[in-house]
């Protein structure tokens, strides 16, 4: 009884998805149709820039394909085996990350969080989006020991200073050491770093690369080709579905 209740519920919850996945389709449809279209012409909730459209029509892709990615997921098992063969290829126990560039912070005193992707020559490479309050009156004795957060199937990267320690003369990481789980969790400890006092106590990480899976010619062209299938597998879900 309570199986049946749950493939319902599992049945209904697809069902949704799909519906909510065309209803998007459709308002895109009309923006990109609107785009090239003078804004007196447009229906009245359509009387914004070409600039804001192109943004909605920026973010609303965005959140289609993040609406197909899970109804995918969820429905076509070729799918999910990518999805979990990608998140496998990427795992390991020892996961380096070495700091490439650092920078002079203006505002901030370190990197708080970084962002970036696995390229397909396996490499990672993650940029700072953002550092840490200036407000904090201990900031330039801080530094980052500990990141976290998660790799996705595609590669994509995002990082936080989840733990920060303190130090007389400013700390500045150089590299960092941790694993990447089978789910995509990304754990990062403090392995190497240096003294910066040149500089005043002012450098930050600028820039990380990381060797996921590079040195595995095998294992870099299967992450390569089952990316390329999961593209497809979008792409004809798109053809087959809502551009009929």
């Amino acid at each position: 009884m309570f199986d049946s209740y749950f493939q319902f519920m599992e049945v209904h919850e697809q069902e949704q998805r799909l519906l909510r996945i065309k209803e998007l389709h459709k308002e895109l449809k009309e923006l990109e149709g609107l785009s090239g279209i003078a804004w007196s012409k447009r229906p009245f909730k359509y009387w914004f820039g070409r600039s804001r459209i192109e943004r909605h029509l920026k973010e609303g892709k965005a959140r289609r394909l993040q609406l197909i990615e899970t109804y995918l997921e969820s429905s076509d098992k070729t799918y999910r085996d990518l999805v979990n063969a990608n998140l496998q290829l990427l795992s390991s126990d020892k996961a380096f990350f070495k700091v490439t560039t650092n920078v002079m912070g203006i505002i901030s005193s370190y990197a708080t969080e970084f962002a970036g992707s696995i390229h397909d020559n396996g490499y990672a490479y993650c940029q700072s989006v953002s550092g840490n309050n200036p407000l904090d009156l201990l900031a330039d004795l801080a530094f980052p020991s500990r990141l976290s957060g998660r790799v996705d199937y595609w590669g994509n990267i995002n990082l936080a200073a989840s733990s920060t320690d303190m130090a007389f003369f400013k700390t500045l990481p150089t590299s960092f050491e941790g694993t990447i789980d089978s789910d995509g969790q990304i754990i990062l400890k403090l392995k190497s770093s240096e003294m910066d006092i040149l500089s005043g106590g002012r450098l930050m990480i600028d820039k990380l690369m990381a060797n996921i899976i590079g040195m595995d010619k095998r294992k870099t062209a299967q992450f390569v080709s089952n990316k390329a299938e999961l593209r497809s597998m979008i792409k004809r879900f798109e053809e087959s579905v809502l551009d009929q």
